[in-house]
């Protein structure tokens, strides 16, 4: 008896695990970060890049971007050749339009920043940082303004709070 209903529960936790889907990989596109000018200090570049990280968004350095750009164009192009095999034809304007707004679309998300300090007797503080997300064929002028609350304009504290406002910002993809 005790054999069967052995049986019977390692049967069901197998058949659930093998039902059951597996983790979905998280689909969000990597982040990109262009500092304007004045541009923070290496140290605190790599702070933000950490605090991206943690919270499970890759960020990209130079190299990483040419590749991604590479691949993605490099299979936008394949996939665009086998569609034109497979129709055996010319595009209508109408796929020509949906094939360039998905060639258009960066495998990555921009994100531009610029950080304005206060230099104190105590250190470095920061006033405000307006920043955007740029994606193409979107309007690209509007830009967000992220202020710190007074007790946490240290340097390394407001930029951890400005990682956290970006991500619930719901404006990356």
């Amino acid at each position: 008896m005790n054999k069967a209903v052995l049986l019977a529960g390692f049967s069901v936790c197998l058949l659930a695990f093998i039902v059951s889907p597996p983790d979905k990989q998280d689909k969000s596109l990597p982040i990109l970060i262009f500092y304007k000018s004045p541009v923070l200090a290496d140290s605190l570049q790599n702070f933000l890049r950490l605090c991206f990280t943690i919270k499970k968004r890759e960020v990209l350095d130079t190299g990483a971007k040419k590749a991604l750009l590479s691949d993605h164009f490099q299979k936008f192009l394949r996939e665009q050749t086998d569609f034109l095999k497979e129709k055996k034809r010319v595009m209508n304007e109408a796929e020509k339009e949906e094939w360039t707004n998905r060639f258009m679309q960066q495998p990555y998300n921009h994100l531009g920043i610029q950080v304005f300090s206060n230099l104190t007797a105590s250190g470095m503080e920061t006033d405000s940082i307006k920043w955007q997300i740029k994606i193409p064929r979107m309007d690209t002028g509007k830009h967000n303004l992220f202020i710190p609350i007074p007790d946490r304009k240290d340097s390394y504290a407001s930029l951890k709070d400005f990682a956290d406002t970006v991500l619930a910002s719901g404006l990356l993809r």
